[in-house]
């Protein structure tokens, strides 16, 4: 239904729309994944901007590409029909879906696409017709020419009804729109189709060259009007395929063309090419019968009678009246029918059709007599081609098919409606993001992979001391940068110490809380702090004094790590005195307990693990007694 289908181009080929549209169908498929997982994020994020507390963090994971859907599963296995993790199965489904559309957009390009045809108007250069030699015009053997012109009527569906004033060139697809030609002359035509002529016999007194003579049946198929010599000029040729029994010949086939049209003669008509012509064109088409091979005079010429009956006789006929409208622009501008070479028509109705006749017979193949359109096409195309002879190309606009490529409207729904969510989800989260930019930039939602990596290095990092500091900023780039991955440390600290399994993420900068002044005050990148230098004491320990009141304790004194990875400080009773508590510093542990000014961070131990005043966790790793122990105060 060529309602389903509309019209994309003009100037593609299908081959290159259907390359676009690939290309299309993946990036549109890619933006929908980013803009589907925005969604879910967006919806995670607005829980916390509304200060709801915290939310799970399958609430945050989004994935846009077949691999994380299959972590996911390998994680989850069954729990992700877990009524809780619906949105992840919900994303697991639509991931999988468009994934496999990217990967068919070929095919899927291919079948929403197919080739068309349309009508516009060209400049094309045309062969405007011309008095050229007038009535003497004519045309020999020009079979290509005839040929080509009228399989170019026939393409174009031109009428019968009128003969050409210009004729468009046979290598343009150019199709007939009435309202293009205002012909000069007009035709109404009589067509009798092919009948069977019975009982057809010669009496063997007249030569093949006089078919009306020759055989009575096929004269009586005429009005008498039509064989009255003084109005009316007749004209005949014929082609045959025979065979030789000598001394008679036995002809096959035999088509007559018989051309009676008003005589061009009478009153000048030839020269004036004004008054109505009436034209009758006949093809007699006789099977099997015998012809007898006379010389008549001094050159020894030899002339076929024809005698006997006729095995199969038909013929097929059309007769027209072909009148000229009143006024004309150019008298020499317009086709000229008034042609008095009839003779040179006849003959073109035989070289036409003489290849078409020998190919069949000579294969032993039915040879068909040609149809009354095919008769009057054939005229149109000679008179066209004689009046056209000399005349030069003209551009004229006229009316081409034009192949096209057209859409699915199926299709293009579901692609519309597609494009519609996803470039309006994608406006949605730019809106939001702009609502809460200075919320989202303080909270830091991870969004990603990525994301996460930087919010752990920033969250090894940054302490509440430093958050405070509103003017010490760094960009994600830099804390991705000084970010690292692993358990650093360790092979300085005394080999009782068990080090821990779990390797962590910490930057390798210095502490923001322990830079200079001028570092504090300074917006200036992490690329002016080298990222490999990791501050330390030159003394391989630090002796803190202690007080008599709590000198017994230091039996029971446990050391403690943060949770993220970094060991802050190691409390070491093994290599204590009466009077000191020799604290053994990490070469990549946080110097904010250094800084006089900031208190130690030694927690309390009376539970399993405890939160320090810069918001990191501490595991316990050895029995102490309940109670706070006085370090957590002592300055250094």
């Amino acid at each position: 239904m060529a309602i389903l289908w509309i019209l994309l181009s003009t100037r593609w080929s299908l081959s290159s729309v259907q390359a676009a549209l690939n290309v299309f169908i993946s990036v549109l498929g890619t933006v929908g994944l980013r803009s589907f997982s925005r969604f879910w994020w967006r919806r995670g994020s607005a829980t916390l901007l509304r200060e709801k507390g915290s939310i799970p963090l399958r609430a945050l994971y989004t994935f846009t590409g077949p691999g994380d859907a299959w972590d996911l599963v390998a994680i989850l296995r069954t729990r992700v029909f877990e009524k809780e993790n619906w949105h992840l199965l919900a994303q697991l489904i639509v991931v999988l879906t468009i994934t496999a559309t990217c990967m068919f957009s070929g095919p899927i390009a291919k079948i929403s696409l197919r080739n068309g045809q349309t009508i516009q108007q060209r400049d094309l250069k045309v062969m405007q017709t011309m008095k050229g030699a007038g009535g003497f015009s004519n045309l020999l053997y020009a079979n290509v020419l005839w040929n080509d012109t009228i399989q170019s009527l026939d393409r174009a569906n031109f009428p019968t009804t009128q003969m050409l004033d210009y004729l468009p060139p046979s290598t343009e697809p150019w199709t007939y729109v009435a309202n293009e030609w205002d012909p000069t002359w007009s035709v109404a035509c009589n067509e009798t189709h092919e009948t069977i002529l019975p009982n057809v016999v010669a009496a063997g007194n007249h030569s093949i060259y006089e078919p009306l003579q020759l055989y009575s049946a096929f004269r009586q198929t005429f009005s008498s009007a039509w064989l009255d010599k003084s109005r009316y000029k007749i004209t005949d040729n014929f082609d045959s395929w025979a065979t030789w029994t000598d001394p008679q010949k036995q002809l096959k086939h035999v088509l007559w063309f018989v051309i009676i049209q008003s005589d061009p003669e009478v009153e000048d008509r030839m020269y004036t090419n004004r008054d109505t012509l009436e034209l009758s064109l006949t093809v007699f088409h006789a099977q099997n019968f015998s012809a007898k091979a006379t010389d008549k005079g001094m050159t020894g010429e030899e002339t076929w009678m024809p005698f006997g009956p006729i095995q199969k006789a038909s013929y097929a006929r059309v007769e027209c009246t072909i009148t000229r409208k009143f006024k004309v622009l150019d008298e020499n501008s317009i086709p000229w029918v008034w042609l008095n070479d009839t003779d040179s028509i006849a003959m073109g109705y035989r070289a036409y059709w003489e290849y078409d006749l020998e190919k069949a017979a000579g294969r032993g193949a039915a040879v068909t007599t040609p149809s009354p359109r095919d008769i009057f096409r054939f005229y149109q195309a000679y008179v066209v081609a004689a009046n056209t002879n000399h005349s030069v190309p003209t551009p004229r606009k006229v009316s081409v098919w034009v192949d096209t490529v057209q859409l699915s409207v199926v299709f293009l729904i579901f692609l519309l409606l597609l494009s519609l969510m996803t470039f309006g989800g994608a406006g949605r989260h730019f809106f939001f993001l702009g609502r809460n930019k200075t919320q989202i930039a303080r909270m830091y939602v991870p969004d990603g992979k990525i994301e996460w990596m930087i919010h752990a290095a920033k969250s090894s990092e940054v302490r509440l001391e430093d958050e405070a500091i509103e003017e010490i900023k760094f960009e994600d780039r830099d804390h991705f940068r000084a970010g690292v991955f692993g358990r650093p440390g360790f092979e300085n600290i005394d080999d009782t110490l068990p080090a821990p399994k779990l390797a962590r993420v910490y930057s390798s900068r210095i502490s923001i809380s322990n830079a200079t002044p001028s570092i504090r005050s300074s917006r200036s990148k992490v690329r002016s702090i080298s990222p490999s230098v990791v501050p330390s004491r030159s003394s391989s320990m630090i002796v803190q004094p202690i007080d008599e009141e709590h000198r017994s304790d230091l039996q029971h004194i446990p050391s403690f790590t943060s949770a993220d990875g970094l060991l802050d400080i190691v409390v070491s009773p093994a290599h204590s005195n009466a009077n000191v508590l020799p604290i053994h510093p990490v070469s990549s542990m946080d110097t904010n307990m250094l800084d006089p000014h900031v208190p130690a961070r030694v927690p309390s131990v009376d539970n399993a693990s405890r939160v320090d005043k810069s918001g990191h966790s501490f595991e316990h790793k050895a029995d102490a007694p309940k109670g706070n122990f006085p370090y957590s105060n002592i300055p250094v």
